[in-house]
C-alpha cells in the first residue's frame, strides 16, 4: 500500500460521527448477537464432547482478544495510520464474522471468533483514536456521550435481532457481520487521516516515549471500574434465581430497565462532563455502589429492579468518563497506543469481573456477600474520586471549556 496523504484540520459532520459511532458498536455486536443462540448452537453440536466448553467461549473470546491485544492494536494505529487500518479491519471483521455461516466444526468456529476479536481490537482502537483526533472540548464530550448511549441501545437491538434471526436458523444472525463491508466503504469515502499538521509521515515513530507514568493510574482505574460495571449485569440473574424468580421475561425486563437507566445517564454525560472527570467518576461509582448494595440486600423482584436502575445509571457514566480521561491525556503521536491500552484495560476488567465475585464468595459468605463487598469498594472509590475533585476543582483531569 502507498503511504496515505494526511489532511490538515477539517470539521467532521454527521457522516463521520455516524460511521465512528456505528463502528464503536461492533464489539457489542460480536458478543450480544449470539447470546440468544447459544442453546441452539450447543444442541447442533451435541455430539461434540467439547461443546459445553466451546459454545460459551464463542461469545466471550472476542472480548478476551480485545483485552489481550488492545495495546498491540494501538501501536499499529500509531504506525500505519488510523484510516488505512480501520478499512482493512472492517473488511476482515466481515470476513471472519460470516464464516460460521458455512463452518461445521466447532473448533473452527471458535477460531473464527478469535480472529474476529483481533479485528475488533483494531476497530475500537481506530474509532476511539479518530474521535479524539476529530473532536475536542464540548464536542468531544458530546461524541463520547453519544458513543456510550449508542453502545447501550445497540446491545438491546442486537439481542432482539439475534433472537429473531435465530428463529430462522442459528447460523442466520452471523450474516449481520457483513455490515463490515459497508462500513469499510463508508470509511474510504468519508474519513480522512488526521495529523497535527498538513504533513506527517505515516510511518514516523513517536518523537517522545509513551507517557506510562501519566497513564498507568487511568488503566488501573479502568480495570476496577469495568469490574464494577459488569457485576450487576452478570450477577442479577443469579440473584433473581435465589429469590425463586425463574421467568425469563422477568429477567429480561430487569436487564432492559438497567439498560434504559444506562442510556439516560450516558446521554447526560455531555452536561455532567463540565464538572470534570473526577466528579463524574465519583457520581458513577456512588450510583453503582448504591445499586450493588441494594442488589445484595434485595428481598423481592421490585428490590432487584431498583438495584439495577441505580447500577445501570452508574454504569452508563463509566465508559464516557474514562474515555474522556484517556483522550484528554494523550497527544496525537501516542493516541493509538494509549486508547488501545485503555480499551484493553476495560475488557480485562470485564473478563475479570465474574472471577472476582467467585473469588470473594468463600470469604464473603456467598454470592450476595461478594456483591456487597463490590458495593463497598465502589463507594470507597466514589469517596476517593470526590476528594480528588475537591482538590482539583475538576480542573486537571479533562476539564472542558464551557
Amino acid at each position: 500500500m502507498s503511504t496515505p496523504a494526511f489532511s490538515p484540520r477539517r470539521t467532521p459532520d454527521w457522516r463521520q460521527a455516524l460511521l465512528l459511532l456505528v463502528g464503536s458498536c461492533l464489539p457489542v455486536l460480536a458478543s450480544v448477537l449470539i447470546a440468544p443462540l447459544l442453546p441452539s448452537i450447543q444442541q447442533h453440536f451435541i455430539a461434540d464432547a467439547q461443546a459445553a466448553v466451546l459454545v460459551p467461549v464463542m461469545m466471550t473470546v472476542p472480548a478476551l482478544m480485545v483485552a489481550l491485544l488492545g495495546t498491540v492494536a494501538g501501536m499499529l494505529v500509531d504506525r500505519v495510520g488510523r484510516k488505512r487500518l480501520l478499512v482493512v479491519s472492517f473488511l476482515l471483521y466481515a470476513a471472519c464474522g460470516v464464516l460460521p455461516l458455512w463452518l461445521d466444526s466447532l473448533p473452527a468456529i471458535v477460531a473464527s471468533r478469535v480472529a474476529l476479536g483481533m479485528t475488533e481490537a483494531a476497530i475500537i482502537t481506530c474509532c476511539m483514536s479518530l474521535i479524539g483526533d476529530y473532536y475536542d472540548g464540548v464536542k468531544l464530550a458530546r461524541m463520547l456521550s453519544l458513543q456510550a448511549a449508542a453502545s447501550t441501545a445497540s446491545a438491546a437491538l442486537f439481542f432482539l435481532a439475534g433472537g429473531a434471526l435465530g428463529d430462522i436458523s442459528w447460523r442466520a444472525p452471523f450474516a449481520l457481520y457483513a455490515v463490515g463491508v459497508l462500513l469499510a466503504l463508508g470509511a474510504i469515502i468519508w474519513l480522512w487521516e488526521p495529523a497535527p499538521g498538513a504533513t506527517r509521515a505515516a510511518t514516523a515513530l513517536p518523537a517522545t516515549p509513551f507517557p506510562w507514568r501519566r497513564m498507568w493510574p487511568l488503566y488501573l482505574v479502568t480495570v476496577f471500574a469495568a469490574m464494577v460495571f459488569f457485576v450487576s449485569i452478570v450477577q442479577a440473574g443469579f440473584v433473581l434465581e435465589g429469590l425463586q424468580i425463574h421467568a425469563t421475561s422477568q429477567m429480561g425486563m430487569a436487564i432492559a430497565l438497567s439498560q434504559v437507566a444506562g442510556l439516560v445517564s450516558a446521554l447526560s454525560f455531555r452536561w455532567l462532563a463540565r464538572m470534570g472527570t473526577a466528579f463524574v467518576l465519583a457520581l458513577a461509582f456512588a450510583l453503582s455502589g448504591v445499586g450493588l448494595a441494594q442488589l445484595a440486600l434485595a428481598q423481592s423482584y421490585l428490590g432487584v429492579l431498583l438495584a439495577l436502575v441505580f447500577a445501570g445509571a452508574g454504569g452508563g457514566l463509566i465508559p464516557p468518563a474514562l474515555s474522556l480521561w484517556a483522550l484528554s491525556r494523550l497527544d496525537f503521536e501516542h493516541r493509538g497506543r494509549g486508547t488501545g491500552s485503555f480499551m484493553g484495560s476495560f475488557y480485562i476488567g470485564q473478563f475479570v469481573s465474574p472471577l472476582a465475585v467467585l473469588a470473594l464468595m468463600p470469604v464473603a459468605g456467598g454470592r450476595l456477600g461478594a456483591v456487597g463487598v463490590m458495593a463497598i469498594a465502589a463507594c470507597v472509590a466514589a469517596m476517593a474520586a470526590i476528594v480528588i475533585w475537591r482538590r482539583t476543582r475538576g480542573g486537571q483531569v479533562a476539564r472542558l471549556a464551557a
